[in-house]
């Protein structure tokens, strides 16, 4: 529900220290670029996951959503101007011809960072502080190690997902962090479930944290420009909101949905009816129809994506004999 509390006096030091100790950051992140000619990649990721940190305790220092919300909208302002006049070079992702390490397209994940936490503090504080809490904390900490162990000794990388290179190295490390991370937060969290989640056995939590899993690190493998800062918790946070709110879908059901919508996805790659970033696609989409819709939206979703890549399949085999009859080989 959207909303957002009245400011409590108690409150204020708490927000005191917040501001501070960002600021602490982005004054230390600028230090170490321009004093010791530390990567920016890696002074921004790990000011990221310190972030992702942060913000993971924010709802135990807080009991109003006023100046968490706050704070979200001064750095969502603040950074939106650092884009603008690039005040702060250690806080940007811009694409340099001389750096490898560099993105290969400008970045606005600085942006999306606070948006999704502003939205998350709208919708989620009031009864569902620790979607925000573990949604945040993946983000925050998987893709910086993803970033961070992808462009140090990435060797293997994924072709035809995204403008900016990923490796396997790096989603390999975005899967399990974000699967240690998952599992941990949901049994932390287990007594706090009110409702579809609420009473499910180990067992059925850890494999929902290893179908999480898979959807953030096909998230963060498939998007660039900084989106997946924006996606990956609201992945996260729309799946665990959806499963604890809707008592009419079931888990198991939502389990065997995404089961079902990575083997088409995988199969998808083995008979080349789509490339690797389509396939991602269609785990991400299958995922959603499959497990919220049951039976009755995979039937026709199903046979209609058949039908269409193998008739699309037929059609470029034909064109290609028509040419070769118009221009032999000589």
């Amino acid at each position: 529900m959207l909303n957002i509390q009245a400011p409590l006096p108690q409150d204020l030091p708490a927000f005191f220290l917040t501001l501070c100790l960002v600021l602490l950051f982005v004054l230390l992140a600028e230090l170490l670029t321009r004093k010791f000619s530390i990567s920016s990649l890696v002074v921004r990721k790990i000011m990221h996951l310190c972030m992702g940190v942060v913000i993971f305790f924010v709802p135990s220092y807080f009991q109003s959503s006023f100046y968490p919300a706050f704070t979200a909208l001064v750095f969502l302002l603040f950074n939106g101007l650092n884009i603008r006049f690039q005040w702060f070079g250690s806080l940007l992702a811009l694409p340099e011809d001389n750096n490898v390490q560099s993105p290969a397209v400008k970045s606005y994940g600085s942006l999306f960072f606070p948006l999704i936490f502003l939205l998350q503090i709208l919708f989620l504080w009031e009864s569902h502080k620790w979607i925000l809490q573990t949604s945040m904390l993946v983000m925050g900490i998987s893709d910086s190690l993803a970033a961070l162990v992808g462009s140090s000794v990435g060797k293997k990388h994924i072709e035809h997902l995204t403008k900016n290179p990923k490796t396997v190295e790096g989603s390999l490390t975005m899967f399990f962090s974000s699967f240690i991370l998952l599992s941990a937060t949901l049994m932390l969290f287990s007594k706090d479930f009110t409702g579809g989640l609420a009473g499910k056995p180990l067992l059925m939590l850890l494999a929902l944290a290893l179908l999480l899993a898979v959807v953030s690190t096909a998230v963060e493998a498939l998007l660039s420009h900084g989106l997946d800062n924006f996606f990956i918790p609201l992945s996260i946070a729309y799946t665990l909101y959806v499963l604890e709110m809707n008592h009419t879908i079931l888990l198991e059901r939502f389990l065997i949905g995404g089961l079902f919508a990575f083997l088409l996805a995988v199969f998808s790659i083995k008979v080349k009816f789509l490339d690797n970033s389509g396939a991602t696609a269609t785990f991400l989409l299958g995922t959603t129809i499959f497990g919220i819709g049951g039976i009755a939206w995979t039937v026709p979703l199903l046979t209609f994506y058949l039908l269409s890549s193998v008739l699309s399949k037929l059609g470029k085999k034909r064109k290609a004999k028509s040419l070769w009859v118009i221009f032999p080989a000589s």
